[in-house]
C-alpha cells in the first residue's frame, strides 16, 4: 500500500477526492453509488465510503490486494505484465485471498497467470469500480439517462475463465466469489437504475461455458458468479446472516431481489 511508502493516509485520501471531484467537473455527472445520494451530498459521502474501502483494505495486510488507493490515471495504465509481477512479488498464489482489480481497465486477464490453481483465492472482483459504487454515470438531474463507465476496458473472458477454471479444478479450493465486468454481460434494451440485463446473462462466450460446466449461480444485478452454493436459497441465506462462509460486503445483494435498493432481502 502506498501508507507503507509513507504516504499519509489522509494525503491519499485527499488525493483520491481531488481527483473524483475533477473526473465529475470534466464529464458534468458523478459516478452512482450503490447507496443513493442527494448530489449535495455527494462529496461528503464519497469521501467516507473511500476511507472506509481504503481503511478495510489496509487491515487485511497482504491477505486482500486492491488498487482503490491508486489515482484513476495510474491504476488505468496498468498492463498485465505490472498485475503478474505483482502477485509474484507477494506469492499471491499461495497469500492472495481477494483482488479487486480497481480501475485496471488496460489489464486484459494474462497478468492473472500466478494465480492459477490457488487454494486460498475467494473473491476476484473484477468490476472495475469502486466497491460502493456502480458502472455508470449519474445524471445531475435525476431520471433514468445513465453514461455507463469503462466501456472500452480490455478485460478478456479467455484468460479469466481459464485461471477460474484451474481454481476450481482443485479439490481444496476455497474460491466464492467472481464479479466481472458489465460489459460481458448481454444488455436489456433499456437500462433500469442497476444494470438489468436480459434472461440469458452471457452470450455463446467463454463465460457461458464456465457457468455451464461449474455449478456456478449467477446473480445478475451485481454481475456476479458464486461458486460452491446448492442453490440459491443457501446463498441468499449466507448474504443475509452476513457470516456465513462468504463473508458479505456490499457487493453482495440477494439474488432474488428485484429491488434497486441494495440491501439484502428475505426472499
Amino acid at each position: 500500500s502506498r501508507t507503507k511508502a509513507r504516504m499519509p493516509f489522509d494525503s491519499i485520501l485527499d488525493e483520491l477526492c481531488e481527483e473524483d471531484r475533477a473526473e465529475a467537473e470534466l464529464k458534468g455527472r458523478h459516478r452512482a453509488m450503490k447507496m443513493w445520494v442527494n448530489l449535495d451530498d455527494h462529496e461528503s459521502h464519497f469521501r467516507k465510503s473511500l476511507s472506509k474501502q481504503i481503511g478495510e483494505y489496509y487491515d487485511r495486510q497482504w491477505e486482500v490486494m486492491d488498487f482503490v488507493d491508486v489515482p484513476v490515471s495510474l491504476a488505468s495504465r496498468l498492463s498485465d505484465d505490472d498485475l503478474g509481477a505483482i502477485l509474484v512479488c507477494i506469492d499471491a498464489k499461495h497469500k492472495l485471498q481477494q483482488l479487486k482489480l480497481t480501475h485496471c481497465i488496460n489489464v486484459v486477464g494474462h497478468g492473472f497467470e500466478p494465480l492459477r490453481g490457488s487454494t486460498v483465492m475467494k473473491k476476484l472482483d473484477l468490476g472495475l469500480v469502486r466497491q460502493f459504487e456502480d458502472p455508470y454515470l449519474r445524471k445531475p438531474s435525476g431520471g433514468r439517462n445513465y453514461e455507463f463507465l469503462f466501456d472500452d476496458a480490455k478485460l478478456s473472458e479467455g484468460p479469466v475463465c481459464a485461471i477460474i477454471d484451474s481454481i476450481l479444478r482443485r479439490e481444496t479450493d476455497s474460491l466464492d466469489r467472481l464479479q466481472y465486468p458489465h460489459t460481458w454481460s448481454v444488455n436489456s434494451p433499456e437500462h433500469a437504475l442497476v444494470p438489468i440485463y436480459a434472461k440469458n446473462v452471457f452470450g455463446n462466450g467463454r463465460m457461458k461455458h464456465l457457468v455451464d460446466e461449474h455449478n456456478i449461480i449467477v446473480n445478475k444485478f451485481t454481475c456476479c458468479l458464486y461458486f460452491g452454493y446448492e442453490d440459491e436459497k443457501e446463498l441468499c441465506s449466507s448474504l443475509e446472516d452476513g457470516y456465513g462462509r462468504l463473508g458479505s460486503d456490499v457487493i453482495d445483494v440477494c439474488i432474488s431481489c428485484k429491488d434497486t435498493s441494495f440491501t439484502v432481502c428475505s426472499n
